[in-house]
């Protein structure tokens, strides 16, 4: 069967997603250093011009970093559904060659039998045990074809819920830093002190990283409720199996009782009368 694939784990994925951003923001810390000298105007000029102009081509470069990194991540969730699928679709295919093999082993001992249903009655017999054990094997399948798809509608499910939780954190994340940076641009244009803007976008960018990593922790790991989806499908596994052994010891107990009534009935020869 396809295994689930529970090392997908919102760390690696997620940080994936903002590595780019978190990256980018490194190359704003020099900038954010920056403090100017109040007895020296014209050099703290200077360094608000340098940082308003830097904070702009940041703000671009974290972007452009974070679309090439929703590609990469988009990409590799592509792969990664395309392999399950793939994993899925072999397991179909071996389950199929299992119970045609089955069937022809079946129909081998089916075939067994009609050589010994030598009578009407054999022949009655051997059709109710021919129709018993097949409405028994259809109940397996479809018992069975049932919890596997119900293992996998959870797991798809599951999956779409992580992944939209995921996505919505990182756009939080995203948006919160755009944010502070398009508030550091107009403070920039507007004329606002340099030291003053630098200290609200450290601020505002300290904020947004520490929700996001808040919101990571939160997010509550899936791994239990993946077993939970295993071991609801292997107990429904069991009871199909149970149910079949149950009808079909029913089956072969009322064949082999209808095939010896029959031989004893062959058998046995009727007393009859004549009066002279």
């Amino acid at each position: 069967m396809a295994k689930p694939m529970t090392k997908m784990n919102f760390k690696k994925r997620a940080a994936a997603a903002v590595l780019g951003i978190i990256t980018a923001l490194s190359a704003v810390s020099p900038v954010l250093a920056q403090t100017g000298r109040p007895q020296d105007r014209p050099k703290e000029e200077r360094a608000q011009e340098n940082f308003c102009t830097r904070i702009s081509a940041t703000a671009s470069q974290i972007d452009q970093r974070y679309a090439q990194r929703q590609l990469n991540l988009e990409a590799r969730r592509s792969a990664r559904r395309s392999s399950l699928n793939e994993r899925r679709e072999r397991y179909a295919e071996k389950r199929a060659e299992v119970r045609k093999k089955w069937e022809t082993k079946r129909a081998a001992a089916l075939d067994k039998l009609e050589d010994k249903a030598v009578t009407d009655e054999r022949q009655r017999a051997l059709t109710a045990f021919k129709t018993a054990m097949a409405a028994a094997e259809a109940a397996r399948r479809t018992a069975v074809d049932a919890a596997q798809k119900s293992f996998r509608d959870g797991l798809d499910r599951l999956f779409a819920e992580r992944k939209a939780a995921e996505d919505a954190l990182v756009k939080t994340f995203r948006d919160a830093v755009r944010a502070a940076f398009q508030k550091a641009k107009t403070d920039c244009a507007s004329g606002a002190d340099a030291a003053a803007v630098r200290e609200t976008l450290k601020a505002s960018l300290e904020a947004a990283k520490q929700q996001f990593q808040d919101g990571r922790k939160a997010l509550e790991p899936i791994g239990a409720k993946v077993k939970d989806l295993v071991e609801t499908r292997q107990t429904a596994y069991k009871k199909a199996l149970d149910d079949y052994k149950a009808a079909a010891e029913k089956a072969r107990a009322d064949l082999k009782a209808a095939f010896e009534a029959a031989k004893e009935s062959a058998t046995t020869t009727p007393e009859t009368g004549e009066n002279d």
